[in-house]
């Protein structure tokens, strides 16, 4: 267990001191964490029952009841739901009398992870709210992806946001999954360190374990092929479990943001795109984008793509299912955007129509078209001396065009 570091967002001051979850149960009897997907939040209540139940806590002496929203059922019964779990996990009889004193008295420490998974999370609450007057005596910890309108119906609960891992966190994450492996350790860190969109996935603990088994497969590999490994294995392995739906659905937004210019997009203009999204179950399939982590939804009801590598991955598949006359002419209204350059060497190595681009690409007489051509020669497979040839003869006489003299 790699300690996360929790930030009080009721203060939001730039100066706000990170504190351990031991610092923020000893200063509030009820905590509320959120962070993103793979951000940590089951892990940690996981350590809390462990520590707790192993008295490694001297604060906190009660007995870890650890609980899945996604697995409660409509209507709520906490009470019957503890009472059941505290049975099974002594092996012995309890009456639910005793149950009731134990509860009164605060001897238990109450964890619920990810009440934005619960089916009926606005019953949820309620039906929490109730059992927390009923039993203010005991210590609440509950966990959910990032703010929701339903959170604020919460009563008396601290809120903490899981800070994002520093480069400290990175490399003791790194050498712990590493630990047999001493010169993969060091390599993928130094990897990570030069690589500034691998830095900036390495601070989810997730997309971190992808990289560090990334290195692992092949240790040579450079900072360039590690994050294409990411994205052509790991990234697609990750989302398997993913509805075939919202895969098309994050496949559909990510290239309308792309094309819109669009960083992020509200639920209402998602629900207008009607001739994009009839087919979906809209609300359900943005869940399940939500849920594994690809979409950031925010308190107003906006998305964004968890980071521009991702929602790059989901352009190129969009476009690689589309007709490719419709292809070309997204490439002849955005080639010699830089933001695309990306997108397309990625699409391009992958069309079946590689070959032939490439000819019109390295032939023709547009700048712009040449330096994509190149790209996609350079990303791809082996290519014959002749098309390299005909790439910089055909370059010279761009060049001449321009700068005869030169």
């Amino acid at each position: 267990f790699i300690p996360v570091q929790l930030r009080d967002i009721q203060e939001n001051l730039p100066t706000s001191v990170d504190i351990s979850i031991e610092a923020a149960l000893d200063e509030n009897q009820r905590i509320l964490i959120i962070g993103e997907a793979g951000s940590g939040k089951t892990t940690l209540l996981k350590y809390l029952t462990y520590g707790s139940a192993k008295g490694l806590f001297p604060n906190i002496s009660n007995v870890p009841v650890i609980i899945n929203a996604s697995n409660l059922l409509y209507p709520f019964d906490l009470s019957e739901n503890i009472y059941g779990l505290i049975k099974r996990i002594s092996g012995k009889e309890l009456k639910y009398s005793d149950l009731e004193k134990l509860l009164k008295m605060g001897r238990f420490l109450i964890l619920l992870d990810g009440i934005n998974e619960s089916l009926q999370t606005d019953g949820l609450i309620q039906s929490f709210n109730d059992f927390v007057h009923r039993y203010p005596n005991n210590h609440y910890v509950l966990t959910s992806r990032p703010l929701q309108e339903y959170l604020i119906n919460l009563t008396d609960f601290r809120t903490y946001r899981i800070a994002e891992m520093n480069d400290a966190s990175i490399r003791i994450n790194i050498d712990n999954w590493s630990s047999n492996y001493p010169t993969v350790a060091e390599t993928c860190w130094n990897t990570v360190q030069e690589n500034p969109v691998l830095k900036s996935l390495a601070r989810n603990p997730v997309h971190l374990r992808l990289i560090v088994e990334s290195c692992k497969e092949s240790p040579k590999l450079s900072h360039v092929s590690i994050t294409e490994t990411y994205l052509k294995g790991f990234l697609p392995a990750l989302l398997r479990k993913l509805p075939n739906s919202a895969k098309k659905l994050a496949q559909i937004l990510a290239l309308y943001m792309y094309r819109h210019e669009l960083m992020i997009i509200s639920y209402d203009e998602i629900q207008n795109l009607e001739n994009h999204f009839t087919q979906f179950s809209l609300q359900s399939d943005l869940d399940a984008l939500h849920k594994y982590g690809l979409l950031v939804v925010s308190q107003v009801h906006t998305y964004h793509f968890v980071h521009q590598v991702v929602q790059e991955y989901f352009c190129v598949q969009e476009l690689i299912s589309m007709d490719f006359l419709e292809v070309k002419e997204i490439i002849n209204e955005h080639i010699g955007n830089e933001r695309w350059e990306q997108v397309f060497t990625g699409l391009l190595v992958q069309r079946p129509e590689r070959e032939n681009l490439i000819s019109e690409f390295i032939t023709g007489d547009d700048k712009n078209r040449w330096l994509l051509g190149a790209k996609i020669l350079l990303e791809g497979e082996k290519t014959d001396q002749t098309t390299y040839r005909r790439a910089i003869q055909n370059l010279c006489s761009l060049l001449n065009q321009d700068t005869p003299d030169t």
